[in-house]
């Protein structure tokens, strides 16, 4: 077997495991044992890894300095069995890798011997709120930390409210009108691939757990490691097929 697995957007706070929601920390070591053992064929992390988003007054090395002090069993977990990581939208400057592409011999769902093209990329690059108006969002994440600091400490609710339907529409809950996948359907139309080369595409960032087929490809949301759930992906080039295990 040669088995990857792929999970994304841990968000991991000061002393949490992820996103600031008790439980999660457990789960996420359970998860990190399981994808060790059973993911031979690597283990990868799709962005949203440590979270550095300023908040409250804390600088980024602040912010880096004890998440790595509170978190570091499981980053002895995640060296121990090589987890490869890409740089999502909360990581931006602690982690420089933007995608990881690679190709594997494997065997299609029909039988036949193909060349899989391994990709893995947060998504946030297809997010308009993270790469057109990514200025917004930093201005936005400016006034809530200010905010904050005043003490309206639920400035954040506040301003996810009013944004609510935006992010709703923008994170593609009906995968058959998703801007992700329709992205990265075009750019896999570029990329002119023969046909033995099929294509299996793991993004994060939208924390929706979505398997879809394009043609001989396949598109994957590949879920959260936050707010109340630990998913992992699955594939397994040997017969052609995803899969999500949840802890």
């Amino acid at each position: 077997m040669n088995i990857k697995g792929v999970y994304t957007d841990p968000h991991r706070l000061d002393g949490t495991g992820a996103d600031n929601h008790k439980g999660i920390k457990p789960r996420y070591k359970t998860m990190l044992v399981f994808a060790g053992r059973k993911c031979t064929g690597g283990v990868y992390c799709a962005g949203d890894d440590k979270d550095v988003t300023q908040a409250q007054g804390e600088t980024i090395q602040e912010k880096l300095e004890s998440i790595n002090i509170e978190n570091a069993d499981t980053l002895k977990m995640e060296k121990r069995i090589g987890v490869k990581k890409v740089c999502g939208n909360h990581d931006e400057g602690t982690i420089p890798l933007k995608r990881i592409e690679e190709e594997i011999e494997g065997i299609s769902p029909a039988g036949d011997p193909v060349i899989y093209k391994w990709i893995v990329s947060h998504g946030h690059e297809f997010d308009k709120w993270c790469s057109k108006f990514w200025f917004a969002g930093a201005v936005a994440t400016k006034i809530v930390g200010w905010l904050e600091r005043k003490g309206f400490w639920n400035a954040e609710r506040m301003l996810s409210k009013l944004f609510k339907k935006v992010a709703d529409r923008n994170k593609g809950r009906d995968a058959d009108k998703n801007e992700y996948f329709e992205s990265m359907k075009k750019e896999i139309d570029g990329m002119k691939l023969p046909d033995d080369v099929c294509v299996v595409w793991v993004i994060g960032h939208t924390h929706k757990k979505i398997i879809k087929k394009y043609g001989r490809h396949l598109l994957i949301q590949a879920g959260r490691c936050s707010s109340g759930a630990v998913q992992l992906f699955m594939f397994d080039p040997d017969t052609g097929k995803g899969s999500f295990k949840s802890f």
